[in-house]
């Protein structure tokens, strides 16, 4: 599915990117200090929310793609 690849793809660059958030907010001396943990701050809630919505629709894809349960072989 092409669409679940799409998905998966940027489920993986979200994950990445909070990693280099992490990564960054450890230094000691953080470049910007506390207006710039704002600034990650905001990113992270903002990537946060778009892995939910991803996840969402990765859940109705595959809803979408599953066989109807209810459907009985004769």
């Amino acid at each position: 599915m092409a669409y679940d690849d799409q998905i998966t793809k940027r489920l993986a660059a979200i994950h990445r990117r909070l990693d280099a958030i992490a990564k960054e907010e450890a230094q000691p001396k953080l470049i910007g200090g506390d207006a710039m943990r704002r600034v990650y701050d905001t990113q992270r809630d903002l990537l946060i929310a778009e892995t939910e919505d991803l996840l969402d629709r990765w859940e109705r894809l595959r809803d979408a793609n599953r066989p109807n349960a209810n459907i009985q072989d004769t």
